[in-house]
């Protein structure tokens, strides 16, 4: 099993979802990462782009994300 506790975020999606929590007001980080990642997946599944497996040849890049939120206060 891999450890991702210590994992860090790529820098220019924390800085994204550092403009958008100043923003919104909102400080729901994780929201935000969920949102930003389908927007970069549907950014390259448009350019077309595919990843190399070893045991499946290439692939189309794809992406699922639920990205849930707190009701409104």
């Amino acid at each position: 099993m891999i450890d991702l506790t210590n994992v860090t975020h790529h820098p220019g999606l924390e800085e994204i979802i550092h403009l958008l929590n100043n923003k919104t007001q909102n400080n729901d980080k994780q929201f935000f990462r969920t949102v930003i990642c389908y927007f970069f997946g549907k950014i390259a599944a448009t350019m077309r782009c595919t990843i190399v497996t070893k045991d499946r040849g290439e692939v189309p890049v794809n992406i699922y994300a639920l990205a849930t939120a707190t009701s409104g206060l």
